[in-house]
């Protein structure tokens, strides 16, 4: 088994993932930590489905710096035209 030096543990760990390290032990393999990745909202995104209908933002965590933009247009065209094909 790996072992995760006392210099990347401290840099993956803070506070809320070492009060819930053992809830993530049991559900991630070689548990070492967790990484802070920037979030942002794409849309809004129109959903008329089964189970969820309304205009909803969807949370998107990337390093890609044009990333949200480019979903958060493609969500505001797809509203904007009333909603996307389906082929089922």
């Amino acid at each position: 088994m790996l072992s995760a030096s006392s210099e990347a543990r401290a840099t993956l760990d803070d506070a809320p993932t070492i009060a819930a390290m053992e809830c993530y032990q049991h559900n991630i393999e070689n548990f070492i930590g967790a990484v802070k990745l920037p979030v942002g909202l794409a849309g809004p995104l129109r959903v008329n489905g089964l189970f969820a209908q309304g205009d909803y933002y969807v949370p998107l965590a990337t390093t890609e710096a044009a990333l949200v933009a480019s979903y958060s247009r493609g969500a505001v065209a797809i509203t904007e035209a009333g909603d996307a094909p389906r082929y089922w």
